[in-house]
């Protein structure tokens, strides 16, 4: 079987490279390498492209897979990356990365998605698509979490502002039909107010927040963890929504 990442530097290879610069082809950390680079005080300086491999163990078995293809501008991380992340046993996933840098920092449209399959032809998807800038999260945000679908939007301090939406779909035979509807009103950071309507009723609810908490977990975690596959060159700590803390006493539980 080739080598996943051969392709990539097969087409680099057809290529110039730029003068003083190298290409390595070989093992890299725990994984396998193929990078474009320059030597500076005996010193390898990543500076082009590189596409890294990984296969680890998963429930002991060796079906899961890192991958992530880049550039690197003198070390730092610039341009577009899509890093993947597979798991065979079963259940089944595929976690998808596409983001860009700039000079080491997340700069641009992130579009992070997780597929689970538990079973054949089951899927469960968790999608998320935002833009940052300086490590804030700032404009609209859309996400799908299973079977609802979340939209809100930060302010340019990457604080949610305005009405975050959550609505939960079900099928009625072929048709989609959204049952609940669950919203968070935010001002700058600050939750003002937090309900839920059951469509078939229009009964509403004060309930707890979770819409933006959610996200927010997603970004600095999911999202972070593919990031730092390939930790070199990230000048970026966090990704996260920046909200002063709920004080849950205010909101009752409930079941969605």
């Amino acid at each position: 079987m080739a080598n996943p990442i051969s392709r990539f530097f097969r087409r680099l290879k057809a290529e110039p490279t730029l003068s003083g610069h190298k290409i390595y082809v070989g093992k890299y950390q725990d994984g396998e390498a193929e990078y474009e680079y320059v030597e500076q005080d005996g010193q390898q300086v990543l500076d082009g492209p590189i596409s890294i491999s990984r296969k680890y163990d998963y429930h002991y078995k060796k079906d899961g897979w890192d991958r992530a293809e880049g550039q690197f501008d003198m070390g730092l991380k610039d341009g577009p990356w899509v890093i993947r992340k597979d798991i065979k046993s079963p259940p089944s996933y595929a976690f998808k990365l596409d983001v860009n840098f700039v000079k080491g920092y997340v700069d641009g449209k992130l579009t992070y998605m997780r597929v689970m399959c538990p079973q054949k032809d089951v899927f469960d998807t968790h999608f998320v698509s935002c833009n940052v800038h300086e490590g804030r999260v700032t404009g609209d945000v859309e996400a799908v979490l299973s079977s609802a679908r979340v939209t809100g939007r930060c302010d340019e301090q990457g604080r949610p502002d305005g009405e975050w939406e959550r609505t939960i779909n079900e099928y009625e035979g072929n048709d989609v039909v959204t049952v609940q509807t669950d919203t968070e009103i935010w001002e700058h950071g600050v939750i003002k107010e937090s309900f839920s309507i059951i469509e078939k009723t229009q009964e509403r609810k004060k309930s707890r927040p979770y819409i933006v908490t959610t996200i927010d977990s997603l970004l600095s975690m999911n999202v972070m963890s593919m990031i730092n596959f390939v930790k070199v060159g990230t000048l970026e700590n966090k990704i996260h929504l920046r909200f002063e803390a709920i004080d849950y006493s205010d909101y009752e539980d409930y079941d969605d």
